[in-house]
């Protein structure tokens, strides 16, 4: 039995992402597979209500606040933070908050946080609006490190996924395991609250719409490196949260033989097309798995 809790939120226009989700992981979980996989609605939908989570017993409903709605990637912030207030209730050990287009691979032992780690994250796929290592910060990121009070011996490097572009800590929102009795998500949702509709911010979202999509991950890296040091942080490989959507724009050298070799993928509406396996092969047991589970019935199925 492991004391992993896993997490996600259901998304509005893909709720089969849940079913898809539960499936890989009781599949190829291992140790991982029999443990609890919770899905947070926020289409404000009462309890009991349709469930679109095929494994999971119900969704579990969660109030966006109206002024934030409007934002791309609010939900996700308001159900992490609702996810591990109800972990920590539950005396979960550790819970792992995952977007919902991820699929497990292979059993995800990094996610087992030994004493004096407090988090394990991946970096973001690109840089995007993301600080450069070395370089002196733009005024976003002075704004955000200002209003959450982040040490500058904080900081440390980070390489993006796909370009390997050295960055300060900015880390991807789709894969978070933290302790649930530490409160980081709940920080998080805490400053995405206070900060995210401030004039400071609503200056910069008028200059550069990336700014109002991306501000809370902008503000989890702010929460997150005023609570922690870089020693409390695992930065998980790159077979973690390994984005097949962009599996072209990886360098060849830094891209997997086979899926097999990956411990989680995210897919974010990637689908095989015809001689995918010749790029992107996978074994016997993941191949008869995607024909089966991932996609049979669907209509941009090409295998």
């Amino acid at each position: 039995m492991t004391g992993l809790q896993f997490a996600t939120c259901l998304s509005p226009v893909a709720p089969d992402e849940v079913r898809l989700l539960a499936a890989s992981l009781g599949a190829f979980g291992g140790r991982y597979s029999g443990a609890e996989l919770q899905a947070y609605d926020p289409r404000h939908q009462p309890p009991g209500d349709a469930d679109h989570t095929g494994d999971i017993s119900k969704s579990i409903p969660v109030q966006v606040p109206p002024a934030f709605r409007d934002f791309p990637f609010a939900a996700k912030v308001f159900c992490a933070a609702q996810a591990e207030a109800r972990a920590a209730q539950a005396g979960v050990p550790l819970l792992v908050w995952l977007d919902g287009d991820t699929l497990i691979l292979q059993p995800p032992q990094l996610f087992d946080l030994p004493p004096g780690l407090d988090l394990a994250c991946r970096p973001v796929h690109h840089r995007l609006i993301g600080p450069a290592w070395g370089q002196p910060l733009d005024g976003f990121w002075r704004e955000v490190y200002r209003v959450c009070s982040v040490p500058e011996e904080r900081l440390f490097c980070m390489l993006t996924h796909v370009e390997e572009d050295p960055i300060l800590p900015y880390f991807n929102a789709g894969l978070l395991v933290v302790r649930p009795e530490a409160g980081l998500l709940r920080t998080w949702a805490e400053a995405f609250q206070r900060h995210a509709l401030a004039a400071p911010f609503q200056a910069f979202y008028q200059r550069d719409a990336r700014y109002r999509v991306f501000i809370h991950q902008a503000l989890l890296a702010g929460a997150l490196l005023n609570r922690l040091r870089a020693n409390q942080i695992r930065v998980l490989p790159a077979d973690y949260n390994y984005p097949l959507h962009l599996h072209h724009q990886v360098p060849p050298e830094r891209q997997p033989s086979r899926l097999d070799d990956l411990v989680t993928a995210r897919y974010d509406g990637w689908q095989p097309q015809p001689g995918w396996r010749a790029s992107l092969p996978a074994g016997p047991a993941l191949a008869r798995w995607l024909e089966d589970d991932w996609l049979a019935g669907s209509p941009q199925s090409t295998l």
